[in-house]
């Protein structure tokens, strides 16, 4: 009986604790830099939560080791829904294949909801000798010297490029990156040859001429981006997927991850942000903690398979 009235109080007081939830300031942390497609879409979301619940939302970009630094302090901070993260494919579902880290990212963060997903973007520099998809297949077939860009040993775009490679049965050189700004710098610069990219911070250097975008990794063409052939029509069956979502430490109370889950969903599926995302060439989606703990669980499954398949290592 004394543990059954004791779960009866712990429910009662996290039901009062959500009804009041947030009475202050919230911190929502994003483990890449800022401009880049991360810091871009959390902090549209975090405008209009902040604006709609009445209190301040600092989003606080903590950079380094493929997104490991920001999310584990997210880990490792108070349970009560006034901090949570911003997490990808790679920092939640990929991250634990390839490098040494100190915390589940599936058992010791709950699912908010899955905010975003698209796929990624072939980019080369200005004045590449590969101006369309073939003739970098081509090239990359007959020269060991390219070299592409990513967010980091294990992100998504590392990943990306080395199920590419596979396909081109030729390897590319490798340059990790703290993220996608510089990343994008160093393209724009002439400093390396391409790159794999979410389109929301390429898309307007690939509008004004700047970044020429050669493949998308999708089973078909963007509507937003037509004239870019999708990967999959030189390499049958080629996708490579990303998304973004809300995530909180796990021992959240269920009540306070519904009311963020309600706030964030709500402001997702407004007009104004699904015009904003779709602008910047990502779907927004808004999901259930539950839809998003699916999608987490089968993307493990799905990567660590990849990986195993693909012979990498952690670094």
């Amino acid at each position: 009986m004394r543990t059954v009235a004791s779960a009866l109080l712990i429910l009662c007081t996290w039901a009062a604790q959500a009804q009041n939830f947030p009475d202050k300031p919230l911190r929502w942390i994003v483990p890449f830099p800022a401009g880049g497609p991360a810091d871009i879409l959390s902090r549209l979301v975090a405008e209009r939560v902040s604006e709609n619940v009445g209190q301040r939302i600092l989003v606080d970009n903590r950079v380094g080791a493929s997104g490991i630094i920001g999310t584990e302090l997210a880990v490792k901070a108070p349970p009560d829904g006034y901090t949570i993260v911003w997490g990808i494919a790679s920092t939640i579902t990929i991250n634990q294949f390839l490098n040494n880290m100190s915390y589940d990212p599936v058992k010791d963060l709950a699912p908010v909801s899955l905010v975003n997903r698209g796929h990624f973007l072939l980019i080369v520099k200005p004045g590449f000798q590969a101006s369309t998809l073939q003739e970098f297949v081509d090239l990359a077939r007959s020269s060991k010297r390219i070299t592409y860009g990513s967010w980091g040993p294990g992100s998504g775009t590392h990943l990306a490029m080395a199920v590419l490679e596979r396909r081109l049965k030729s390897e590319l050189t490798h340059v990790p990156y703290k993220g996608t700004a510089p990343v994008l710098n160093d393209l724009l610069g002439g400093h390396l040859d391409c790159t794999f990219e979410t389109t929301n911070p390429a898309i307007h250097h690939i509008r004004a001429g700047k970044l020429k975008a050669i493949g998308v990794s999708a089973l078909k063409r963007k509507d937003f981006l037509p004239e870019v052939p999708a990967i999959s029509e030189i390499f049958p069956s080629f996708e490579v997927t990303t998304w973004g979502a809300f995530l909180a430490p796990a021992a959240t109370p269920k009540p306070i991850i519904a009311k963020l889950n309600q706030e964030i969903v709500k402001v997702v599926r407004s007009p104004a942000i699904n015009a904003r995302m779709s602008d910047l060439g990502t779907e927004p989606v808004g999901s259930t903690p539950e839809e998003l703990g699916q999608r987490i669980r089968a993307d493990a499954a799905l990567w660590k398979k990849v990986i195993q398949d693909l012979g990498l290592k952690p670094e």
